[in-house]
C-alpha cells in the first residue's frame, strides 16, 4: 500500500488464517514450485463460521434473517421466489 500500512494496522477487526507462507502445502518431486494451496479452504470456513455466528445472533435477538434455500431441497424454489421479489429491485443479479 503507498502508505507503508498494512490491513492490520487499519482494519477494526483483523483474522489471522495462519496460512503457511506461501500457502501451498504440497510439494512434488521435480517441481520446485510448491502446490495445493490451503487458503481457500481455511478462509471459506472463516467466512462460514462467521456467517453462522451472525444468524445464531439475529435469531437470538428475534430477528429472523432472509436464508436462501437449496434449489435442490423440496419447495426451495417457491421461498426463494419471495426473496426474489423483495430483493430483485436492489440486488439486479437476482
Amino acid at each position: 500500500h503507498p502508505s507503508g500500512k498494512n490491513i492490520f494496522d487499519l482494519a477494526d477487526v483483523c483474522i489471522d488464517d495462519y496460512n503457511p507462507v506461501g500457502d501451498a502445502i504440497v510439494t512434488v518431486p521435480g517441481l520446485e514450485t510448491p502446490i495445493a494451496p490451503v487458503s481457500n479452504i481455511v478462509d471459506f470456513t472463516i467466512a462460514h463460521w462467521l456467517e453462522i455466528e451472525a444468524i445464531r445472533q439475529c435469531v437470538a435477538a428475534g430477528i429472523v434473517p432472509p436464508v436462501w434455500n437449496s434449489a435442490n431441497t423440496p419447495g426451495g424454489d417457491s421461498k426463494n421466489a419471495a426473496y426474489v421479489a423483495t430483493y430483485k429491485p436492489r440486488i439486479k443479479s437476482l
